[in-house]
């Protein structure tokens, strides 16, 4: 696992791509418990290494990973729209 990321790391340096540096394992486990899920081991140690992209950033295939904080936004404006 650590190798794939180590790849996706250099890839989005390679093409310019902003990211956000690992979060805390204590705010991962904050933001399960909001979410009332637990995340998979390999989520975890991917949100501890890279964060999600900055963002408006995405690569060239469009494709855009979110940070932990964006995905507690949404959760809370979802919660909100309830």
């Amino acid at each position: 696992m650590y190798s794939l990321l180590k790849q996706l790391v250099r890839h989005w340096q390679m093409e310019d791509i902003r990211f956000h540096k690992g979060e805390c394992l204590e705010n991962i486990q904050r933001l399960e418990k909001t979410m009332g899920y637990f995340f998979p081991n390999e989520f975890i140690f991917y949100l501890q290494t890279v964060n999600g992209m900055v963002d408006g950033e995405s690569d060239r295939d469009l494709f855009y990973f979110w940070s932990s904080k964006l995905i507690a936004s949404e959760i809370s404006k979802n919660k909100l729209t309830e």
